[in-house]
């Protein structure tokens, strides 16, 4: 029985909530950028001399550290927003993902397989599955180290250059600009990562129960999948394999999921997904659970 429709589905979903965490964080900068023009115009206003704003006027009184760490403070708090944004919308992917591939499984193979609700240190623990050899937190603590010395660096070269409020600014929103891409590349790449965990862990259990499960790897078949000599998912498309191997992605490589192969150049954007097949049932089925809701399945497991 092939459940590919069903992961569609799930992709469909997966979808419109990224699309809301990436116009969460898309507020966030948008504050931001507006805090620290907000606070650059005041610089300007109050420290400039004949329409210039020198780094030997700015490192008088500790004006320009004070500003630099105002602009600090306004980046830690970002950062700490975007963290608890994406930490919740990935728990809830990864839970919503594990109880919709189950309510999949159950209800093609007609069997009861005792889906329990997760616990909470399995949902931790593949939030923490590191990418790039970074967990999530650590990931988003780099990012966060690497604007500060940036927004540290372009202003003071700013200023030495003796650069206008207007090319200052623009510098500035330029380097937030780019922070934002950042985090929407991370959120883009973790919310593929622990759907696709989901859906796994959920056909797993099924497989230990006796739901017997195949997974195909199936890419998105247009011009963006990746065929480079170090990543190429175009090859993978359609391979099918049981539920617990690995896929073997060559030069060494092999990988349980899309998104989860623990490699920058396969993980990093990726936009395939893992089909499931049921392969045989073992044991008794039950046919009325044909008839069970997707939103039934959730408050049977707590959900």
């Amino acid at each position: 029985m092939d459940l590919e429709e069903y992961s569609r589905k799930l992709e469909e979903w997966s979808d419109k909530q990224l699309d809301k965490i990436e116009r969460s964080i898309r507020g966030f900068y948008r504050q931001l950028v507006t805090l620290a023009l907000g606070e650059l115009g005041k610089i300007y206003s109050d420290f400039e001399e004949d329409g210039q704003l020198t780094y030997q006027n700015m490192i008088k009184y500790n004006r320009l550290k004070k500003f630099i760490d105002s602009l600090n403070e306004h980046v830690d708090t970002l950062s700490l927003e975007t963290q608890k944004s994406i930490s919740t919308h990935l728990a809830e992917a990864y839970v919503y993902s594990y109880a919709w591939m189950g309510w999949a499984i159950e209800n093609e193979a007609r069997k009861s397989l005792k889906y329990t609700s997760l616990k909470a240190e399995q949902i931790q623990r593949a939030l923490n599955n590191p990418i790039t050899g970074l967990t999530l937190s650590e990931t988003l603590e780099k990012n966060r180290k690497e604007i500060i010395y940036t927004i540290q660096r372009e202003v003071t070269q700013g200023l030495v250059r003796g650069s206008t409020y207007k090319d200052m600014a623009s510098t500035l929103t330029t380097t937030f600009e780019g922070d934002y891409v950042k985090s929407i590349r991370v959120a883009r790449t973790e919310t593929h990562r622990v759907r696709e965990a989901g859906t796994l862990d959920s056909a797993r259990y099924a497989n230990s129960k006796g739901v017997i499960m195949m997974k195909k790897w199936r890419n998105m078949k247009d011009s963006r999948v990746r065929r480079t000599s170090k990543a190429n998912h175009e090859k993978m498309g359609h391979v099918k394999i049981p539920v617990d191997d690995m896929f073997d992605l060559g030069r060494g490589e092999k990988a349980i999921a899309p998104g989860n192969t623990g490699y920058a150049h396969h993980d990093i954007n990726c936009r395939c997904i893992l089909v499931y097949e049921i392969d045989r049932i073992e044991g008794k089925s039950n046919e009325d659970l044909s008839q069970q809701t997707f939103k039934d399945f959730q408050k049977a497991i707590g959900g």
